[in-house]
Parts: structure tokens; C-alpha cells; sequence
């Protein structure tokens, strides 16, 4: 956050936190709202069967040749070894 060109912020305005961080907890937060209700009540059963997570961007159809959230991005996978770990 922080980052912006002329008055346009790009990625947030939050500054507490440097530019490509997440905020802490935030991946622990999506694996617990995955396997919440879903009656998987030991811990070794939740991690093997999370519901799977969509990571939602406002980013502009036009620039997804650039802007693409792929398998292999950071989020992807910190989400993939949290789900993993459990």
C-alpha cells in the first residue's frame, strides 16, 4: 500500500505494513471461515478436506495479462500450506 501515481492509490493505502505483505492471520482467518460448519471436527480431517477458497481482486479484466493471480502466486500458495498445515 501506499504506492500511487499522481492521486491514484495502486493497492491500498494502508501503510502500516510494507508494500507486498499480508496482513497478519489473514490466511489462518480464510482456512478457518473454509472449514467452519462443515462438520469436519478433528484437526487432521479439516486440513485434508478444506472447502476450496476464491481469492476475489477488483483488478480491471483489461490488464489480466499482467495482473492474473495465478496458481503459483504468493497468495496462492501461502493459502495452499495453510490449508495443508491446518
Amino acid at each position: 500500500g501506499g504506492l500511487k501515481i499522481a492521486v491514484i492509490h495502486l493497492g491500498g493505502i494502508d501503510t502500516q505494513y510494507p508494500r507486498g505483505s499480508f496482513y497478519p492471520g489473514v490466511f489462518q482467518f480464510g482456512y478457518e471461515l473454509s472449514v467452519h460448519g462443515t462438520g469436519r471436527g478433528d484437526e487432521f480431517e479439516a486440513a485434508s478436506s478444506a472447502l476450496p477458497i476464491a481469492v476475489l481482486t477488483a483488478r480491471a479484466r483489461e490488464l489480466k495479462f499482467a495482473l492474473e493471480i495465478k496458481q503459483s502466486s504468493k497468495i496462492c500458495q501461502r493459502y495452499r500450506d495453510v490449508g495443508l498445515r491446518g
